[in-house]
């Protein structure tokens, strides 16, 4: 079929980390053979579903010379428009220990061979499959590009958009194996467990909520806050505290370990003891002190109290620390794909500008939730998801059923 193509690069303009790729087959694919000579072998590895907001892709090239390289690549799932798949795309290199790292997970993967024909034109042989796949990336801005698509295009389907040519949905297709994601937690659920508890006579209640950095636990932390405050039989006004805001500060971080400071997953960032004394003084009475993390001179400032309250939501990476595990009740993590979590922060990161002092670009926000920032949000404490007792719960389901009558 022929391919009408326009030169509008008005698309990206102005727009950094974001690509237009156009994918096709060639209606004699033996024509590409001879490009095979000079192609790399690339590993690929897929922290992602092609049904998540985000796709996050881990790849290893080895080049014809033996020039091994790692990169990391996150994009969302774009619009397909005439100029093609327009999405945004964040890449960086990343170590080849963070490679291997995620390399001994279960993760889906393809291997394929990639030769490039000229600048933003690339082939690739996917192992296993006959049918060649040709990518053709910014043809608006890139005259080679523009220009193979002129000479070549009715020689080409375009198959855009598609899952056939889709690596992420190929590397799914052999997949033998099995990732399993926890339920979605939602306000209702939590508060029917606050229920059970008042039901059998609690009244100060602490509610945890964990989850990686743009996993949704502030949101449902606010959620669950707006519930609580509209459900006749609580009313209250539940106090938030969030374990960023028990940061210690990067002064003191590098003065105790050393510096630079980079790991600030790490449970030494978050003072989770103190929090947990104030938490204890707040069941005798007292206030709780509003902290907050300045992102500028990564140092904690601090507030007013918060107001008083029988209920406090606990939410951040570290809610499920062990040292908060004598004051809470009840704890959610809230389990969102890294790819999705990755995203949104970025994202946020992109539409705020909120960078912080260590990591000025969503690039270097990549690499290190990749390098440091995931492995390490494996390894923190990761409290159990709190089922009540088989008897009072129901009480709670019975009593929000009701409220919504």
């Amino acid at each position: 079929m022929a391919i009408k193509f326009s030169q509008n690069n008005e698309i990206l303009k102005g727009i950094e980390q974001t690509e237009i790729e156009r994918k096709f087959i060639a209606l004699d694919s033996s024509v590409l053979d001879h490009y095979r000579r000079s192609a790399s072998r690339i590993t690929q590895l897929y922290l992602s579903h092609p049904d998540d907001e985000y796709s996050l892709r881990l790849r290893k090239s080895v080049a014809p010379d033996g020039e091994i390289s790692f990169v990391a690549t996150l994009k969302d799932r774009g619009t397909v428009t005439p100029e093609g798949l327009v999405r945004m795309e964040i890449e960086t290199p990343i170590s080849e220990a963070a490679f291997d790292h995620y390399s001994q997970d279960d993760y889906p993967h393809l291997h394929k061979e990639r030769a490039q024909l000229c600048e933003g034109v690339t082939i690739d042989w996917i192992d296993g499959s006959d049918t060649p796949i040709i990518e053709v990336e910014n043809a608006a801005l890139n005259e080679s590009a523009a220009q193979f698509l002129s000479i070549f295009s009715e020689d080409l389907i375009e198959r855009t958009g598609h899952s056939d040519v889709d690596n992420e949905s190929l590397a799914y297709a052999i997949y033998e194996g099995s990732l399993e994601r926890p339920p979605e937690v939602s306000a209702d659920q939590i508060v029917e467990d606050i229920l059970a508890y008042r039901s059998i006579g609690t009244q100060q209640l602490v509610v945890g909520i964990g989850g990686r950095s743009g996993s949704g636990k502030s949101t449902l932390a606010r959620e669950l806050q707006d519930a609580i405050a509209a459900h006749p039989d609580l009313g209250d006004h539940a106090g938030l505290v969030s374990t960023d805001d028990y940061h210690v500060g990067k002064n003191y971080l590098e003065a105790t370990y050393g510096a630079p400071w980079t790991n600030w997953e790490d449970a030494r960032v978050y003072d989770t003891a103190l929090l947990a004394q104030d938490i204890a003084a707040w069941r005798e009475g007292q206030p709780i002190v509003q902290r907050q993390f300045d992102f500028t001179t990564e140092e904690p400032v601090f507030g007013e109290p918060l107001p008083d309250s029988n209920i406090l939501i606990v939410e951040g990476i570290h809610a499920g620390s062990r040292h908060l595990a004598g004051q809470r009740q009840i704890f959610y993590e809230v389990a969102t794909p890294l790819s999705v979590s990755l995203g949104r922060d970025l994202k946020r990161l992109l539409a705020t500008n909120r960078n912080q002092a260590a990591m000025k670009s969503p690039e270097e926000r990549l690499r290190y939730i990749v390098e440091i920032g995931e492995p390490t949000y494996q390894t923190i404490d990761h409290a159990p998801r709190n089922s009540f007792s088989g008897c009072a719960r129901p009480m709670g389901g019975q009593a929000l059923k009701q409220a919504n009558l």
